[in-house]
Order: C-alpha cells, then structure tokens, then sequence
C-alpha cells in the first residue's frame, strides 16, 4: 500500500519533530501530575 509507506517514510523524516513534541507532551504532563498531586497533599 503506498500511502502506508509514505505516512511511514513522513514519520521516519519528522522524527526530531515527533519526539520534541512527545517530550513536551510527557514534560507538560509531569507537571500537571505534579500539581495535582501537592494539591492533594495541600488539601488533607
């Protein structure tokens, strides 16, 4: 199937970009956890 092969062959050459933006994604996501979890702390 060709457009397999081409979202495959955007992927391979975005991969900086896809993993930049995983890292922000997981980053963002540690600090809302963070958050939420001293206002856990802060609300017992």
């Amino acid at each position: 199937m060709p457009t397999s092969k081409r979202a495959s062959e955007s992927v391979l050459m975005s991969d900086p970009d896809i993993i930049l933006s995983l890292a922000g994604i997981a980053k963002s996501f540690g600090e809302k956890a963070a958050l939420s979890h001293v206002d856990l702390d802060v609300r017992r």
